[in-house]
């Protein structure tokens, strides 16, 4: 092969690599990668796993705590020949244990594909309280506070915001310095069990208006019973707002 024609060949595949990686920059693909010369297989590994993790978590590696549980002991032979690419394959985002996907391709044919799996702990600041909170009470940001954790599963369950607490209310009792969980918070009903509110009957010819105690509590367009104030029958109505019950008229 003549110098002219090895240059030609050269110059056609580096236009195709750079329309390929134009193409992937548009479209959001992420394309496999060549391993650094300088690294071994088990370090290339660990470093593409700690991209995609840190991209996934928003995090700087040194927040991300991976302990692995199954990694492959040997290198495929021709792997530094190789273009690779580790995919997750579940639980994206989560801590928790995962299991990874790292693909390796040869002349555009995938060659091998090896399973990783690993325990995947983070550190961030997250909500906990401040104070012992009570069981079904309004949580106030001055109960709350931020504090660096260890989060190694369920990642999600997590708040890192005090402002996406406020306002919600306890299912249980949650002891000071307890992380705030959304499992463990519930979004304040509209009417609670207990309150007076306004019960209107509406018909064709009349709305009667009267005063009602909660007896179940809800959210708006929830169904919930009351017993009437004025004349103690029970009744159920659809809540229109915090205030206002409406009663179901079977009549009308």
């Amino acid at each position: 092969m003549s110098v002219e024609t090895g240059l030609g060949y050269s110059l056609v595949a580096m236009k195709f690599r750079i329309r390929v990686a134009v193409a992937a920059m548009i479209l959001g693909v992420a394309l496999p990668t060549f391993a650094d010369s300088g690294s071994s297989f088990g370090d290339t590994v660990r470093q593409k796993v700690d991209s995609l993790l840190a991209k996934e978590f928003s995090l700087p590696a040194e927040d991300i705590e991976v302990t692995y549980a199954r990694f492959p002991l040997q290198a495929p032979a021709e792997w530094r020949r190789c273009r690779f690419f580790l995919r997750a394959m579940q639980d994206a985002g989560n801590t928790g244990y995962r299991s990874f996907a790292f693909e390796l391709f040869l002349n555009d044919r995938k060659k091998h594909e090896l399973i990783i799996s690993a325990r995947v702990a983070v550190f961030e600041n997250v909500v906990v309280a401040g104070e012992q909170l009570p069981s079904r009470s309004e949580l106030d940001a001055g109960q709350l506070t931020l504090e660096r954790r260890k989060i190694s599963r369920k990642r999600d369950n997590y708040f890192r915001d005090i402002a996406e607490v406020e306002g919600r209310m306890s299912l249980g009792l949650i002891r000071q310095g307890d992380p705030v969980l959304r499992s463990k918070i519930q979004t304040l009903p509209d009417v609670q069990r207990g309150d007076e509110v306004d019960i209107r009957l509406e018909s064709r010819n009349l709305t009667l208006t009267m005063r009602a105690t909660a007896r179940k509590s809800g959210k708006i367009g929830e169904r919930i019973p009351l017993v009437c104030e004025t004349t103690g029958k029970r009744l159920n109505g659809v809540i229109r707002s915090s205030k206002l019950v409406i009663i179901e008229n079977k009549d009308n």
